[in-house]
């Protein structure tokens, strides 16, 4: 039997045949080759878009309906941030609020500015 490719990103997730990455759950959506070269250029292909992407090419078995035997990776964001290690800072739930706080500062200088140029000698 042939060995069986598949793209895996970081966070334990497998690239489908749209070129995106999902859970597996499903084995019947992912993405699958027989020919390793394939797999890779879909692995430089994707890595060329995301610089953040660290995908790799791994050999599966297939089950007796073809199917690749896989774990089923993270699904939902928590799933994701949970197997990334990273977790949602304040300024990433609400860079409006960061954009606010620069402004306020900036308008603060240029008072401070004003105010120092205006003064007598």
């Amino acid at each position: 039997m042939e060995p069986t490719y598949i793209v895996i990103n970081q966070l334990g997730q497998y690239l489908n045949k749209h070129k995106a990455f999902i859970s597996g759950r499903d084995a019947q959506l992912v993405y699958r080759t027989v020919h390793k070269d394939d797999a890779l250029n879909h692995v430089f292909e994707m890595s060329s878009k995301d610089i953040e992407l660290r995908a790799r090419v791994m050999t599966v078995e297939l089950d007796e309906k073809g199917q690749p035997i896989i774990e089923p990776g993270p699904q939902s964001e928590a799933e994701i941030e949970k197997a990334s290690g990273n977790s949602h800072t304040d300024e990433q739930e609400n860079p409006d609020k960061n954009q606010e706080s620069a402004i306020e500062e900036t308008l603060e200088a240029e008072t401070v500015l004003e105010t120092t140029q205006n003064e007598p000698n």
